[in-house]
């Protein structure tokens, strides 16, 4: 007889133990998939370990639980290599998520509605093959897993500590053919010395560009999240039998289970794209390859033309080794940038969304035949409906935030007039971008019934309305870019690839036209309608996000103009100041708050359909972590509470939404998360999370 220790592929809520106990009468193989009974359900299992029952009879007696033996064994191969196993483990004590949810990440998700054919094929699958020597399972995980959970981590939302790894920071400085050798460099030498490579990629978009680029890349495999079960059980079986030498994909092909890694390439390693945010486990894909890195002694590279601050201050700090792509290629970026205050525009009596420099610009721009982009971080017509008489403005009845204006893309009715305006031939409705509500615009104020209201704010739906306007109606050269008009990657690439063929010349869009990729190499003129909004939201990657911004349009654009209300504004001024004093602006700045990478946050988020409610178990939850860090002997140097608080948007969905924020130095993970075993489990714990908002 043996106890069998095992991680049940479902959630199991923290602090609730997440390795469970049962009994078997064979013995199974570590990484094994068995089948249990949790409650009145049966669910799968992964092995932790499996030891006799004679080892473990002191530990039996201790225990307060009864021992079920289990279900049945599904596959007594490993279905989850060691060193994944141990990946789990930490993904699962790092972000602070049930182990059973970071566990599935590296199983096939087939095996989440199985087939009995599926279900014996497992049952019968081989074992994976390797050069390197069997794998023994230890006596008990629970030392194990305890010493996992227990590591170190470093700040800055990497979380790896160890001597001897040092991960590759590639600075690509927009050298593209530069970063495309060096790549090519790093596969080919992995593949020679019979490597595996992994190849990270944001989008999905990316893959495809790459495959052009790259030709070691001719015979890779792919993956992402659009492949179905069957199609990633494919690829996971392949990759079981070694015959997988290089992956290219995006964050899910983590899932697949590499061998002999040799290197892996995380490619845009600042993109927000890489972090999981609508479901448990809340991992960044980034953090993740850095531990799988260091558990394999892979190389590990995370290459950028624009590296996150994080990276960069990881880099002076010597934590990464650092590589530059030749400079020859900057020499040639845009340093023609013209800030315009556009209250100086209000004083000389312009009122239009367009400065009267960049009205200018954009004539010359239609009469040439040259190109241009306008860049405005909003979709829609316009941000508001505002009563001028009692400044009323037009709300979600769901959410804490106004409608947006939005002339939605039908064409003309034929029997509309010739004269008449796309705006007059279209359906008009106000919509909430946060539930999705939609209503008609009310001809009259809502509140004092006046006529006097007027849509306020810009979006790209207004600007493109205003700009056919004062290009006296010559639309056709003009296209648009948002999800509104392209909800998916096709409508989107078709539009960037008629603007970058010259079939249109004047592109107006959010950041989802900001692909380097699949724009020109060069534009003759980029005017930015506004930044202020973003520059409102209290986020502090704001700084480095509008940078990154500001880079992307300066790498493919000749001449730029910046409109804004606030012209003082550092962020704004900084825009064509050098990057390398800008970052260390920033980051001298984040040290005196303690913000990362020289602290850890963690957001804790609770939604109630009770305001009240929502309140008061915020007020609870702060008191219980006030508690707990002084029974845990925690200074204010070690961890700082911020809140609760009122999130930036306070409801949505009839949901009121409340936030804790903690900024921890805490370097020990298990007491980290021995802090955090007081939170609920209705609140959303996210580490490192992306945006504060």
């Amino acid at each position: 007889m043996y106890i069998v220790s095992i991680v049940p592929i479902t959630k199991i809520p923290l602090p609730a133990p997440q390795a469970l106990d049962y009994f078997s009468s064979e013995k199974v193989i570590s990484g094994g998939l068995i089948e249990v009974s949790i409650g009145t359900r049966k669910v799968f299992a992964i092995v932790l370990s499996c030891s006799r029952v004679f080892e473990q009879k002191l530990r039996i007696k201790k225990s307060g639980f009864r021992i079920k033996p289990i279900t049945g064994i599904i596959s007594n191969k490993r279905i989850v290599r060691k060193k994944y196993l141990n990946l789990a483990v930490w993904a699962s004590s790092y972000f602070y998520s049930p182990l059973g949810l970071a566990m599935k990440l590296f199983i096939p998700n087939i095996l989440s509605r199985p087939t009995k054919k599926i279900l014996k094929e497992i049952g019968n699958i081989s074992d994976f093959k390797s050069n390197t020597p069997p794998l023994h399972p230890a006596p008990h995980p629970r030392p194990a897993v305890a010493k996992a959970m227990a590591g170190k981590q470093d700040y800055g939302g990497q979380g790896i500590t160890s001597k001897g790894f040092a991960p590759v920071l590639y600075h690509a400085h927009h050298n593209e053919k530069a970063k495309i050798k060096f790549y090519s460099d790093e596969i080919e030498k992995a593949v020679k010395d019979n490597r595996s490579v992994l190849f990270l990629v944001p989008e999905i978009y990316k893959i495809e560009y790459f495959l052009k680029k790259i030709p070691e890349l001719k015979n890779s495999e792919i993956a992402h999240s659009g492949l179905t079960p069957l199609d990633q059980y494919k690829i996971w079986k392949k990759a079981r039998r070694g015959e997988i030498k290089i992956l290219l994909g995006v964050r899910s092909a983590l899932a697949i289970p590499m061998l002999n890694l040799g290197v892996i390439i995380i490619d845009e390693e600042e993109s927000p794209l890489y972090k999981s945010f609508d479901q448990q486990p809340y991992i960044n894909a980034k953090s993740v390859a850095l531990k799988l890195a260091n558990l394999t002694g892979a190389k590990i590279i995370i290459a950028s033309d624009f590296p996150s601050f994080e990276s960069l201050w990881k880099a002076s700090c010597k934590k990464y080794a650092r590589l530059d792509a030749p400079l020859w290629n900057i020499l040639s970026r845009s340093e023609d940038i013209h800030i315009i205050d556009m209250r100086e525009e209000l004083k000389a009596g312009n009122y239009s969304i367009f400065s009267r420099k960049l009205q200018e610009e954009l004539r010359i721009i239609s009469e040439s035949n040259k190109q241009a982009i306008l860049f405005i971080n909003r979709k829609g017509h316009s941000s508001g409906l505002l009563c001028r008489d009692c400044g009323h403005i037009e709300k979600c009845p769901n959410c804490d935030v106004p409608f947006v204006f939005h002339v939605l893309g039908f064409p003309p009715s034929p029997k509309a007039s010739e004269g008449q305006s796309k705006l007059q031939a279209s359906v008009v409705r106000l919509i909430c971008h946060h539930c999705g509500k939609r209503q008609k615009p009310p001809s009259v104020c809502p509140e004092c019934a006046s006529y006097r209201i007027k849509f306020i704010g810009s979006g790209t739906e207004r600007v493109e309305q205003e700009l056919t306007k004062l290009l006296g109606g010559r639309s056709n050269r003009i296209s648009r870019l948002d999800t509104d008009i392209a909800p998916v990657f096709d409508l989107q690439k078709k539009i960037l690839d008629d603007f970058r063929e010259k079939k249109t010349n004047i592109l107006i869009g959010t950041q989802l036209m900001l692909k380097a990729e699949l724009l020109p190499e060069y534009i003759d003129f980029s005017g930015i309608i506004t930044l202020d909004p973003m520059l409102s939201l209290p986020d502090f990657r704001m700084h480095e996000r509008i940078l990154g911004i500001m880079d992307k349009i300066k790498r493919v654009s000749k001449k730029i103009i910046l409109q804004t209300y606030i012209p003082e504004n550092l962020t704004i001024r900084s825009v064509s100041l050098p990057d390398s004093s800008v970052i260390d602006t920033e980051l001298k700045g984040r040290a005196e708050l303690s913000l990362p990478p020289f602290s850890q946050i963690i957001k804790l988020t609770y939604a109630h359909k009770d305001p009240n409610k929502a309140e008061q178990d915020a007020n609870v939850l702060k008191n219980k972590l006030q508690v707990q860090a002084k029974n845990l002997q925690l200074t204010t140097y070690n961890l700082q509470l911020l809140g609760p608080a009122p999130a930036f948007i306070a409801r949505i969905n009839n949901r009121y939404i409340w936030q804790i924020m903690i900024k921890s130095k805490i370097k020990d993970l298990a007491l980290r998360n021995k802090f955090l075993r007081v939170v609920p489990s209705d609140w959303k714990i996210d580490v490192d999370p992306i945006d504060m908002v």
